[in-house]
Parts: structure tokens; C-alpha cells; sequence
């Protein structure tokens, strides 16, 4: 996704997450995005993030998981 680091903010972009778990240093939430891309489609990306943290709060572990939609805006 190269057009998230050099692009900046993509038009429209809405997000929204949701903790659904936390044990110990482990934490797992839902996710949704959604932003306007070219040819008037909208896109949304939507997935599950699981993270591990150290006893700094530092994040060791990031894996996430998501599907892509893309329809008209």
C-alpha cells in the first residue's frame, strides 16, 4: 500500500475499530476502513489485527488478516 506512505491521507478515508479481546500481553481487535479511490469506486478494507506487547507497551508482534471490497461510490 505504497500510496498510504507516500500519498498521505486517502480522500474520504473513514476508520473504525473494536477491541474484541485482551489476555496478558496480547490484544485483539476488529478493523474497517474505507476511502475513495480512482475510476469513483470506493474501497473498504476490512479485517482482524492480533498484537503483542512488551513490559513497555512496545508492540513484538503484528499480524493482521483482511478481505478487500470495492464498489461505486
Amino acid at each position: 500500500m505504497r500510496e498510504w506512505v507516500e500519498g498521505g491521507v486517502q480522500p474520504g478515508l473513514e476508520t473504525w475499530f473494536e477491541i474484541l479481546a485482551m489476555e496478558g500481553e496480547r490484544g485483539i481487535a476488529s478493523w474497517r476502513v474505507s476511502f475513495d479511490a480512482e475510476d469513483d469506486l470506493r474501497v473498504t478494507l476490512d479485517g482482524i489485527l492480533v498484537c503483542d506487547f512488551d513490559g513497555q507497551g512496545r508492540c513484538t508482534l503484528h499480524r493482521e488478516w483482511f478481505g478487500r471490497h470495492e464498489g461505486p461510490r
